[in-house]
């Protein structure tokens, strides 16, 4: 049976959408000055220690993202996004219960406080937790379910691409009392010669959009997104390995 502690992951991603605040591009530079240079921030200037514009198709700068040295000259480290629609981040190369005990404890606190409510960030629309996991490479997964879903006509695939997603919709019980909203649920397989990855994303769209983000229980969020990993995604992938 596989856990999701057997599977490498390559990063963890949490996003934050908000309805669109053409304020950001101005503001940007004041949010990563304060974030970069307080004391109490876990963005710190001593990790992340690169910031550059994002810029949209039109040539519009719409945001800023902050980057963490990493260890490994060919990847990003870990990133801050804060655009004109969201908050995005990603961790990269930690462990699944470290990195959400992290984000619960060090990382959300700062930024509901110190970035959305100090900048007046508010209406939030969807939240959303990604899990990005390595494939091992003695796994069998893939030949699994190659072989189950075409009968054994095909068994060693080179090449393989699976993505769907299911939408559930329910009155949400743990966020905030008479908003009725949904969850999504996104699995994206994806295995060839040079790489690999099991990706699991988990998507709750609030309607209406929540005005202010400490009326939201983002303990809870988390929680359910950690158990829909197991009940969801790593029960599906079990069901291919038995």
């Amino acid at each position: 049976m596989i856990s999701y502690k057997d599977l490498p992951l390559k990063l963890i991603t949490i996003g934050i959408r908000h309805d669109r605040f053409f304020a950001i591009p101005s503001l940007s530079g004041s949010i990563m000055d304060k974030i970069v240079y307080d004391t109490k921030s876990p963005f710190n200037k001593d990790v992340f220690s690169a910031t550059k514009p994002i810029i949209d198709g039109q040539g519009e700068m719409k945001g800023r993202i902050l980057v963490a040295e990493s260890e490994n000259a060919d990847e990003r480290g870990d990133s801050l996004v804060i655009d004109i629609d969201s908050v995005v981040l990603t961790l990269r190369n930690v462990d699944v219960d470290k990195a959400i005990d992290s984000i619960r404890k060090v990382y959300l606190p700062y930024i509901t406080k110190e970035i959305f409510k100090d900048f007046d960030i508010s209406d939030v629309n969807r939240l959303g937790l990604v899990f990005s996991f390595k494939l091992p490479e003695d796994s069998q997964l893939v030949n699994s379910i190659v072989s189950k879903t075409t009968q054994g006509k095909f068994t060693r695939p080179e090449v393989f691409n699976l993505t769907f997603s299911e939408k559930s919709t329910e009155p949400l019980s743990y966020v905030l009392k008479d908003y009725y909203d949904y969850q999504n649920h996104i699995i994206f397989l994806r295995m060839n010669p040079e790489a690999s990855e099991l990706r699991y994303d988990y998507q709750l769209y609030l309607r209406p959009s929540v005005k202010r983000i400490s009326d939201l229980d983002l303990d809870g969020f988390l929680s359910s997104a950690k158990s829909n990993l197991d009940a969801k995604f790593i029960s599906l992938l079990n069901s291919y390995e038995s």
